[in-house]
């Protein structure tokens, strides 16, 4: 796959999930619905600790200028087994 095509697709998916998430209510950010363990909060988070990790780690290693992108807590937050929480404030 050449970079373009890659950086294409990378713009497309960031594109298509910022006009679904334009339609969600601020308040309803954090809500979770009977039966659902996650929030749109958590998800979004989850999405921008990936992009990180596929796009940036994976590719070239962690960098010390990582920590200024996004910090350790905040990646630990959205991991894999982490658990979402609905209180916004946290």
């Amino acid at each position: 796959m050449s970079l373009a095509l890659a950086l294409a697709q990378i713009e497309f998916a960031r594109s298509y999930v910022l006009s679904n998430l334009a339609e969600i209510e601020e308040g309803d950010w954090f809500v979770m619905p009977a039966g659902c363990p996650t929030h749109v909060a958590w998800q979004v988070g989850h999405l921008a600790m990936a992009e990180y990790g596929l796009c940036l780690f994976r590719q070239r290693g962690r960098q010390e200028i990582d920590s200024d992108l996004m910090s350790s807590s905040f990646r630990k937050l959205f991991s894999r087994g982490s658990v979402p929480v609905a209180d916004a404030s946290k």
